[in-house]
């Protein structure tokens, strides 16, 4: 791999939208991902994420956020959006959404789905490719420790057939602090 180096995430690739309607599509889709839509507002988002060059770091905050909520919805509906945005190279890509909630539930991980808050924290690391990169996330756990995690999510632009290119996650690495 490239050596890493700070980049702004809109200089990572050619967008086909401009990050204003990209922030309010997904606004929108926040909005209507309510108990009247049954999460349609949240699957909206995650086909509209793997048609258009959707940023890294709001591939990073989607899947932290439905971690968060992974059961809302339905069961595991978290952990279905992160194998939705798992490139081959993520063991993730390999299993059912049950299958990784069980995963996370059972290790080192457990946080990403029992946290207080979550933010995406430090500076994007771009590949001079443009076509990797690393987002450090902090999570913080439940009370009442609400004891702080460092996680690296290192992403990489994929093709995915009769999509084109999209931002999916290669791996996520847990930190002490």
């Amino acid at each position: 791999m490239a050596p890493l180096t700070t980049t702004p995430a809109c200089a990572a690739a050619p967008v086909a939208v401009t990050m204003t309607q990209v922030c309010n599509k997904v606004l929108r889709a926040l909005q209507l991902n309510d108990d009247l839509t049954h999460g349609h507002g949240a699957a909206a988002m995650v086909k509209f994420a793997l048609q258009r060059a959707f940023p890294s770091p709001l591939v990073c905050d989607k899947v932290l956020r439905a971690l968060q909520l992974n059961d809302d919805p339905m069961l595991d509906y978290g952990a279905a959006v992160m194998v939705k945005f798992a490139s081959p190279l993520n063991a993730a890509a390999a299993l059912t959404p049950s299958q990784y909630g069980g995963y996370l539930r059972a290790g080192e991980f457990e946080v990403l789905l029992e946290n207080s808050r979550f933010g995406l924290s430090g500076p994007l690391r771009m590949a001079e490719s443009g076509k990797r990169c690393v987002q450090r996330a902090t999570v913080v756990g439940p009370p009442p420790a609400l004891t702080k995690f460092e996680f690296d999510i290192q992403l990489s632009r994929t093709d995915v057939p009769e999509k084109g290119e999209c931002w999916l996650i290669d791996t996520v690495t847990r930190h002490s602090v």
